[in-house]
C-alpha cells in the first residue's frame, strides 16, 4: 500500500520535563489510522522511538520517555522504518526545587510560599502541596516562583512538587502544616506606652 508522505509542523507543548511520561501532540500531515491498527505508526523524539495513538490525519499523540535536558528533534514514521525529516523539534528542561520559604504554614492555606528552582523554568508551570490539587505559579524573581499553599486536611510535612503541562517536573521541597493557632489573652494586658514590656501571649 502506497500511502502519502507524512511531516511534522509543530508539537504541543514545545517545553516538556526530561522525566517522561508526559504526552505531546504532534501535528502534521498524512498520519495513517490503519499504520496506527497494525502497530507501525510511531515517534521519534530525540533517540526514542515510542508507539503513537492515532488522532486525525494532522495529528497524533505520544508519550515521552526520561532523556538528557536539551532540545529533541521530533519525527513520525507510518511504517516502522522511514521517518518524516521535518526538523521540528521541542525542549526537554530539567528542574529541581530546592529550597522553599517559609517552611510552614497553616492548615488553612494561603500562605504565599517562595520556591527557589535549579534548572530552565518553564512556562505554565503550578506548584502542589503533597496530594492536593496544583496552583497556579507566578515569577518571584531569578530563578524563584511564588505560589499560595492550599488547604490541608491533616498536619505535617508534605513535599513541594512542581509541575507544567499537566506533568510533574521536580519536587525536593518540604512544606509543613501546622494546626490553627490560636490566641485566648496577653499577660500582662496592659504596659506603658514607652513599650519595653516583656508580654506572655497565652493561646494553644
Amino acid at each position: 500500500t502506497y500511502q502519502a508522505a507524512a511531516s511534522v509542523s509543530s508539537v504541543s507543548p514545545s517545553v516538556l520535563a526530561s522525566e517522561g511520561g508526559m504526552a505531546v501532540t504532534v501535528h502534521g500531515s498524512g498520519f495513517s489510522a490503519a499504520s496506527e491498527a497494525l502497530g507501525y505508526l510511531l515517534c521519534r523524539i530525540g533517540g526514542a522511538v515510542r508507539r503513537a495513538r492515532w488522532a486525525s490525519p494532522t495529528a497524533l499523540v505520544c508519550n515521552t520517555t526520561r532523556a538528557a535536558a536539551g532540545e529533541a528533534v521530533v519525527e513520525v514514521s507510518n511504517n516502522g522504518r522511514e521517518y518524516t525529516s521535518s526538523g521540528v523539534s521541542l525542549r526537554l528542561v530539567s528542574v529541581r526545587v530546592q529550597d522553599v520559604q517559609p517552611w510552614s504554614g497553616p492548615q488553612l492555606g494561603s500562605t504565599v510560599v517562595s520556591v527557589r528552582a535549579a534548572g530552565a523554568l518553564p512556562g505554565a508551570l503550578l506548584c502542589r502541596f503533597g496530594e492536593s490539587a496544583a496552583v497556579g505559579a507566578w515569577s518571584g524573581g531569578a530563578s524563584r516562583l511564588r505560589c499560595a499553599s492550599t488547604p490541608s486536611a491533616v498536619t505535617g510535612w508534605v513535599g513541594v512538587q512542581l509541575s507544567s503541562f499537566g506533568g510533574a517536573l521536580s519536587s525536593g521541597g518540604s512544606f509543613y502544616y501546622h494546626a490553627p493557632m490560636q490566641v485566648s489573652g496577653v499577660a500582662p494586658p496592659l504596659g506603658p506606652e514607652r513599650g519595653g514590656t516583656r508580654v506572655a501571649v497565652l493561646g494553644s
